[in-house]
């Protein structure tokens, strides 16, 4: 259930400036571990690093890339796996910067353990066939991270999709709302409305109980039907007053919120100069498909060989003396 879930503990806020203040915080975060180990380069240098803005604009288009993933698949992945994987690269890139992680792979990464997380049963030979035009590198590389987007995620990897509830409230009109003839004329332009707040944070700041009955709600409005009274008079019955107005506030918001988002993707040169930016800047050692994390993995390697040949000489050094001891010369 939401009430008890991680999702709302750790991943719902209550203000939109927590989320802005979370993602200053990571783009800081980075710029200072850069630059501790590259002295030709300081925390401020905006033409060097991505601002928080420039890192939105990203997360915004990989998250498109995405979602169009997930719609051209064959078969066509189910609306869950797209909120989750939405969900899921949201929430990487609220407390991680895209210089940390390159998006590039990490939203694959994000749908192939939505795939998982909710049971759309394929196998990885399936997915990168169609996502990577069967290049077994990017495969290799996406189980590679898989395992660092999970720790990154907490372990907290259910995701409560606002398509369920609307289901309910659907299911709800039709027996409970009998003023509304049609409640069926209700579920595209609902759906729609959902899919459409992907490309927003409503999903970190409200219940999806909350989105689907905006969903709701908008839908009605396009259909120039009014179903305020379902929502007051039969949803929402026997609730304090203060507990309506809440809600009738936060509907608006969300209604608002996706409203205003934009809907055309970046101009293709602007994304082109951000993905130039980004390659300069981005940590190369934790791309499994780059030179660098090959030599740090090299390194770690020989590192560990290391330690085992020397905890090895150390163990028959020991053994030695004990039968040096035993043998009394």
């Amino acid at each position: 259930m939401f009430n008890s879930s991680t999702q709302l503990k750790n991943w719902t806020f209550e203000h939109e400036e927590e989320l802005i203040k979370l993602r200053n915080n990571a783009n800081a975060k980075y710029r200072t571990s850069y630059c501790d180990v590259n002295n030709h380069v300081t925390p401020d240098a905006d033409t060097f690093f991505l601002t928080v803005n420039e890192h939105c604009l990203l997360v915004q288009h990989y998250e498109r890339k995405l979602q169009d993933i997930c719609w051209k698949f064959k078969p066509p992945m189910p609306l869950n796996v797209v909120g989750t994987s939405c969900m899921y690269l949201k929430r990487l890139n609220l407390r991680k910067s895209v210089m940390d992680y390159h998006p590039r792979l990490m939203h694959l990464a994000c749908i192939w353990l939505a795939c998982k997380t909710e049971e759309f049963n394929i196998s990885m030979d399936q997915f990168v066939q169609q996502v990577a035009h069967g290049n077994e590198e990017t495969g290799d590389a996406i189980l590679t991270i898989e395992l660092i987007l999970i720790q990154e995620l907490n372990f907290h990897l259910t995701i409560h999709n606002p398509f369920r509830p609307l289901e309910g409230f659907l299911i709800d009109l039709k027996t409970r709302y009998r003023n509304l003839e049609n409640a069926e004329q209700l579920r595209k332009p609902a759906k729609d409305f959902l899919v459409r707040s992907l490309n927003t944070d409503v999903g970190l700041l409200y219940a999806p109980s909350q989105l689907a009955l905006a969903a709701l709600l908008s839908a009605a409005s396009m259909r120039n039907l009014n179903i305020d009274r379902y929502v007051t008079s039969v949803l929402l019955v026997g609730q304090p007053q203060t507990v309506l107005e809440q809600t009738i506030q936060r509907i608006k918001k969300i209604r608002t919120i996706v409203k205003n988002a934009v809907s055309a993707p970046l101009p293709s040169d602007q994304i082109e100069m951000l993905e130039q930016k980004l390659n300069h800047c981005y940590n190369k050692e934790k791309d499994p498909t780059s030179y660098e994390y090959s030599c740090l993995q090299q390194e770690i390697e020989s590192q560990k060989y290391d330690k085992q040949t020397k905890k090895r000489k150390l163990e028959h050094e020991r053994r030695r003396k004990i039968e040096t001891e035993l043998l009394g010369f």
